[in-house]
């Protein structure tokens, strides 16, 4: 029998909430400053422009779907906030613990960014395009709200409390955008025979030849139910490429009422994200003399589809992570896993090449 050790994490993630909430509200472009320096004095002086509370106001606006956070914004803010020099530890800093452990820390920032989301200019039942989703939270306010009145006017509720949409759906269903890491400017660019176990969960960054691009398909992160017994919505969060559906409601009114009432999956509840799956293939020159180039699968969602065909060169930032075998390919695999990079930021350099082309082309 293996031996079972627990070790208690060095790591505060309360306090890294805060620190991430911090740098979310405080930080202000260094360009900004600059442009508002060289401004007519005369004039009066404008109201820093926080860049990411601008970020998140146009995510609550519907006018963005991701929130890019800089490491090297946060490299900079540190170095600000705590009057260090610029050349103190950087494997004390912040941007080295997300650098190093990035796939938790999407987590952190977007627990931050829910507690910071401002409200929205208008109302997003007003927009043409709301989505089901929309409805459905709205649906449940108003649900919630009878439900208060009739208890506060003394009437009692058959159907029982609201506790509010927030504390009834999944924080996955409830976020309309994705957490973005783009690399540091100073980090290394990798070919795909050096990414290896050491990088497990940091974000890395790989330069490679587009070989193979799939179409894009939806990919359920949260699976929505409705209980034909009590009429109880359930949701199913969805962590890995398969999963088991649920069939028996586990509600409270179905336990008080002694009945498991069976779950009809409601598709138009779910929640799916933009997935294309991507084959990367290190170049010629990275390819020492006798060996095959070697491949690696890339994961892209929302943002990152459809920016990359065969053919490309590109840089690609992402989370490298294992990605156990499934079906008879894990019995015969056993302990092994397969690898893959979560994509974050992809940069095509076709666009580069074309400016060379034309800084080679002789003038007429």
């Amino acid at each position: 029998m293996s031996a079972l050790s627990a070790i208690r994490s060095v790591v505060d993630y309360d306090s890294e909430v805060s620190k991430i909430s911090q740098f979310l509200e405080k930080f202000v472009d260094a360009s900004a400053k600059k442009m508002d320096a060289e401004m007519d004095t005369e004039l009066e002086p404008a109201e820093p422009r926080h860049t990411y509370m601008d970020a998140l106001q146009l995510v609550a606006d519907r006018a963005a779907d991701a929130v890019a956070i800089r490491l090297d914004d946060v490299r900079a803010f540190e170095v600000q906030s705590s009057g260090a020099h610029p050349a103190f530890a950087f494997a004390s800093s912040l941007a080295f613990r997300i650098e190093h452990n990035a796939k938790c820390y999407v987590e952190l920032f977007s627990r931050a960014i829910d507690a910071l989301m401002p409200e929205a200019a208008t109302s997003a039942m007003q927009d043409a395009d709301a989505d089901v989703l929309d409805v459905i939270f709205q649906a449940r306010r108003d649900r919630d709200r009878r439900d208060r009145e009739a208890l506060a006017a003394g009437a009692g509720s058959e159907q029982g409390g609201g506790t509010g949409a927030a504390e009834s759906f999944p924080a996955v269903l409830t976020r309309r955008y994705t957490v973005r890491f783009v690399a540091r400017a100073a980090a290394p660019v990798l070919a795909v025979r050096d990414v290896g176990a050491r990088q497990i969960g940091q974000l890395v960054t790989v330069r490679g030849i587009v070989t193979r691009v799939s179409d894009v398909r939806p990919a359920m992160v949260v699976a929505a139910y409705l209980c034909d017994a009590c009429g109880c919505e359930v949701f199913q969060e969805v962590k890995t490429r398969q999963f088991t559906p649920l069939a028996q409601c586990q509600s409270a009114r179905c336990a008080a009422n002694r009945s498991r009432g069976k779950l009809h999956r409601q598709t138009r509840g779910s929640r799916f994200l933009r997935f294309q799956e991507v084959k990367v293939q290190e170049m010629t020159d990275q390819v020492p003399m006798g060996d095959i180039p070697r491949t690696l699968t890339v994961h892209c969602y929302e943002g990152a589809v459809r920016r990359l065909n065969p053919g490309d060169v590109a840089h690609i930032a992402g989370v490298f992570l294992p990605q156990p075998y499934t079906g008879f390919r894990a019995l015969r695999a056993g302990l092994l896993a397969d690898t893959l990079v979560e994509a974050h930021d992809v940069r095509p350099l076709k666009r580069r090449y074309d400016q060379l082309a034309r800084e080679l082309t002789p003038e007429l």
